[in-house]
C-alpha cells in the first residue's frame, strides 16, 4: 500500500507527464482537423515556407507560389461551411500544378528561423516528392507542434518553481491554436517558454553560479529570441537577475555576451531591413512612415493609446484566452472562466519557499508588463489614423511575455501537502474541462452548419459568410416593375425567418414590400408583406416566416414591391457576383438569370 501511495504522490509531483500525454492528443487532432487556412494569416505563412525550402530568404523575393495554397485555404471559402470535404479524395491528395502558378507576394516576412523546421518539411515533400498539399501542410504543422510540446516539456523540467502554473500556461487555448497551425508564433512562443525556464533554472539554484553549460544554453536560447517575432528581445532583460551569480568558467560571460548581441543584431536587424518598410493595415503606409505621422503629433497618439488601451481590455483577453482563426465561430464562455479557476489553483500548487527572492519576483512581474505594453505599442503604432479611436485586438502576442506574471506569484502561498494534492486534482479536472470545451468550439466552427448557436433550442443563422464585402458591393435594384427570385436548397426542417442584406433604400411610409415563398412546382407555400420603410443601409432587412418539413429542398423566394402611389420606392439588394457562388441555387431578375445571388440568410429551428 505505502509503494503505491508513492507512486500515487510521484505523479501528482509530474505536471510534464499530463504535459507528453493530453499533448500528444490535442497535437494530432487539432493539426489533423483545424482546417487548412483556418489560422492567423497561415496560407500566407505557408507562402513563405515554401520561398524558404527554396532558399529565399529574404521574403518576397520569389515571383511565384503555387495556386494551390491559395485555392485548397479554407478562409477563402465564401461560406463557413463544414470542412469535411478538406479529407475528400479530390483535395487531400491534391499536387501542385506547376504550370498554373500565382503571385509569390506574402504579408509574412518574419526571420526565416521561425520556418525552418516547417520549410525543411516542405522542400521534401512539396519540390522533391511533389507531394500532396494538404497531406504535407500537415506533417508541417505536426513538426511544429512537437517543437513546442518539447519546449514545454524541457521548460516544465528547467523549472525549479511553478511546474504546474507552467502547465497551465502551456495549455493555453490560443498557444495550442497557433502551434496547430502554420505561424510565426509557434516558434516564437517556444523560444521564449524555453528562455524563460533556462533562467529561471540558473536565478533560482541555490549555489548562485552559472555553469559553462548553463552560459552555451543561454546563449542558444537568447540568439533564438532574435530570431523570433520583433519585441520578443525584451525578453533579454530577464538575464539582469543573474548579475549576482558567479560564473564557473571566464568564457562564461563572453560566450551569453556574445549570444545577447547577436540576438539583438539579428532582431533589430532584420526589423530595419524588412519589417521597418513592410505596408501596414493593407495599404500603403511602412511602419517607419506611421512613426513620422506619430512625430508630427505625438500628444495624439499618447491619448489615443491609453484610451485605446483600456477599451481593448476585453478583446485582449478573450484573444489572448482563446480565438478561432479570424475570429470565426463562437469560443464557449466555459473556456474563458475555468481558464482562470485553473490559474488560481496553480498559485496554491507550490511549497512556500523561495521567500528571499522578492526582487526577482518582481522584477519577472515588470518584465512581462513591459513586454505587454511593447507588443500593443507596436500594434497602436502600426494602426495609427490622427484623431481617430484606435481599439486592438490581437493579445495572442501576449502569450511570451504572460507566464511571467503568474510565475512571478508561484510559491508565495502554501498549504498542506493532502490539500495541495487536491488542487492538483482540481488543476487537472479544469485542464480537461477548458480545453475540451475549446475542442468542442472547434468543432462546431468547422464541422457544423450552425456556427453560432442563437438560442437554447440551437436556431442558427444559414449561410454564414465569409469575405463579404459589404463597403462596395455589387447591387440589384429593386423597383416596382421588378421581381427578383433566388432559390436556395434549403440545410434545416424548419425555417422562421428570411433576411436579405439591403443597401439604398426609397420609400414612404406606406411602401410595402413582398416576400411569395414557392416550392420547385412553383406552388406557393408562404407569404409575407414587409414594411421597407426606416430598414437601415448596410442591414440584414428580416422577414418573419414559417415554414416546416422544408430540409434538403429547393425553394424560391420571389421578392417585390407592393405598387402605391409613390414611384420612387426601390431597394439595393446587396449581391455576391463572380460566378454565382451559392452552388445550390440561382438568381432570376424579371425572369432573366444572373451571375450572381442575393445575400440571403434563413433562420432556422433545431437544425
Amino acid at each position: 500500500m505505502m509503494k503505491d501511495r508513492t507512486a500515487q504522490v510521484k505523479w501528482f509531483q509530474r505536471p510534464e507527464r499530463t504535459l507528453l500525454i493530453l499533448g500528444i492528443i490535442i497535437g494530432l487532432l487539432y493539426c489533423v482537423f483545424i482546417p487548412y487556412g483556418a489560422g492567423f494569416d497561415e496560407e500566407t505563412g505557408l507562402v513563405r515556407v515554401f520561398d524558404i525550402s527554396g532558399l529565399h530568404f529574404v521574403p518576397n523575393i520569389s515571383p511565384y507560389t503555387p495556386s494551390e495554397f491559395y485555392t485548397l485555404s479554407y478562409q477563402r471559402r465564401y461560406f463557413q461551411s463544414p470542412a469535411f470535404d478538406q479529407f475528400s479524395k479530390e483535395n487531400i491528395f491534391k499536387k501542385i500544378d506547376w504550370n498554373n502558378m500565382a503571385g509569390g507576394k506574402t504579408i509574412t516576412t518574419y526571420f526565416p528561423a521561425n520556418y525552418l523546421l516547417q520549410a525543411f518539411v516542405a522542400g521534401i515533400g512539396l519540390r522533391v516528392f511533389n507531394g500532396p498539399v494538404l497531406l504535407v501542410v500537415i506533417f508541417m504543422r505536426l513538426i511544429g507542434f512537437a517543437f513546442y510540446l518539447f519546449a514545454c516539456y524541457l521548460t516544465i523540467r528547467l523549472l525549479p518553481v511553478g511546474k504546474w502554473m507552467f502547465l497551465i500556461m502551456a495549455f493555453l487555448p490560443m498557444a495550442l491554436f497557433q502551434e496547430a497551425t502554420i505561424t510565426a508564433d509557434g516558434f516564437t512562443i517556444a523560444s521564449s517558454f524555453l528562455f524563460i525556464g533556462e533562467v529561471l533554472h540558473v536565478y533560482f539554484r541555490d549555489e548562485k553560479r552559472i555553469t559553462i553549460e548553463d552560459s552555451w544554453a543561454i546563449a542558444i536560447l537568447a540568439i533564438l529570441l532574435g530570431c523570433s517575432k520583433s519585441g520578443t528581445i525584451i525578453l533579454l532583460f530577464l538575464l539582469f537577475l543573474l548579475v549576482k551569480h558567479k560564473n564557473e568558467s571566464k568564457a562564461g560571460k563572453w560566450i551569453i555576451l556574445g549570444g545577447v548581441l547577436l540576438s539583438v543584431f539579428i532582431s533589430v536587424g532584420w526589423m530595419l531591413l524588412v519589417t521597418f518598410n513592410q505596408k501596414v493595415l493593407g495599404g500603403e503606409n511602412t511602419l517607419s512612415s506611421q512613426v513620422k505621422l506619430i512625430l508630427k503629433d505625438p500628444l495624439d497618439f499618447i491619448k489615443g493609446y491609453f484610451v485605446g488601451l483600456f477599451f481593448s481590455i476585453p478583446n485582449y483577453y478573450k484573444n489572448w484566452v482563446g480565438s478561432y482563426g479570424y475570429w470565426v465561430g463562437k469560443v464557449p464562455i466555459s473556456v474563458f472562466i475555468l481558464y482562470p479557476l485553473a490559474i488560481i489553483a496553480a498559485l496554491f500548487c507550490e511549497k512556500k519557499e523561495l521567500q528571499q527572492l522578492w526582487k526577482g519576483r518582481i522584477f519577472l512581474f515588470v518584465v512581462g508588463v513591459v513586454g505587454i505594453f511593447g507588443v500593443t505599442l507596436y500594434d497602436f503604432v502600426g494602426d495609427y489614423v490622427p484623431g481617430t479611436q484606435m481599439i486592438d485586438i490581437v493579445g495572442r502576442y501576449f502569450i511570451p511575455f504572460v507566464p511571467l506574471l503568474f510565475l512571478a506569484l508561484c510559491g508565495i502561498f502554501e498549504v498542506k501537502m493532502n490539500t495541495r494534492r487536491l488542487f492538483h486534482i482540481g488543476i487537472l479536472i479544469l485542464l480537461f474541462w477548458f480545453v475540451g470545451s475549446y475542442s468542442y468550439g472547434i468543432y462546431r466552427t468547422y464541422y457544423t452548419k450552425c456556427v453560432y448557436p442563437l438560442a437554447s433550442d440551437h436556431s442558427c443563422v444559414l449561410p454564414v459568410y465569409k469575405n463579404l464585402d459589404v463597403r462596395n458591393p455589387p447591387v440589384v435594384v429593386m423597383k416596382t416593375d421588378t421581381v427578383i427570385r433566388q432559390s436556395i436548397l434549403t440545410e434545416c426542417n424548419q425555417i422562421k425567418a428570411v433576411q436579405f442584406m439591403a443597401g439604398k433604400l426609397s420609400s414612404s411610409k406606406n411602401d410595402l414590400g413582398m416576400l411569395v415563398i414557392t416550392d420547385d412546382q412553383n406552388k406557393q407555400i408562404a407569404k409575407q408583406g414587409f414594411s421597407i420603410y426606416g430598414s437601415k443601409q448596410g442591414r440584414f432587412l428580416i422577414i418573419p416566416v414559417d415554414l416546416k418539413n422544408i430540409e434538403n429542398k429547393t425553394i424560391w423566394l420571389n421578392l417585390s414591391l407592393v405598387p402605391t402611389d409613390s414611384a420612387s420606392s426601390s431597394i439595393d439588394f446587396f449581391e455576391r457576383s463572380n460566378g454565382a457562388i451559392y452552388p445550390q441555387g440561382e438568381l432570376l431578375v424579371n425572369g432573366i438569370t444572373q451571375d450572381a445571388d442575393l445575400v440571403f440568410q434563413y433562420t432556422c429551428v433545431n437544425p
